[in-house]
């Protein structure tokens, strides 16, 4: 038996419909997701979860997008990426829990930036290895 595809339940994001509109498919679930509070970066178990989140190939090449265009919206992610829109969303999902990313929304859209502080947290890492 086929396993159903998840879905967002859209009624908590509502969004405009109709041919008129063009609607991000990614707003629904990360903007759920950014709601909560952002990670504190100092403590080992978040520096496990950004490796974790780091530890991806198609993630990677997602920050990586991302970084080479600050305030990059969702659905470009979508149409670059080989991958379907809830993989899109589980990769974002990671991306932001773990601090890599920080994401606004722009009415029906959501733009994603690289948070900046990332960077100088995995410097810190890297300088307390020596």
């Amino acid at each position: 038996m086929a396993q159903p595809v998840p879905t967002v339940d859209q009624s908590k994001f509502p969004l405009a419909e109709g041919p008129e509109y063009e609607v991000c498919p990614a707003v629904g679930l990360v903007h759920e997701l950014l709601e909560g509070e952002r990670p504190d970066v100092r403590s080992a178990a978040s520096m496990a979860q950004l490796f974790k989140a780091l530890g991806d190939e198609r993630r990677l090449l997602i920050v990586r997008r991302v970084a080479a265009q600050p305030d990059i919206c969702a659905c470009h992610l979508l149409e670059e990426f080989d991958m379907s829109q809830p993989t899109l969303s589980h990769h974002m999902k990671l991306l932001c829990a773990s601090g890599v990313l920080a994401g606004r929304k722009q009415g029906k859209w959501m733009h994603y930036s690289v948070d900046p502080a990332i960077a100088d947290v995995i410097a810190a890492f890297e300088r307390s290895l020596r």
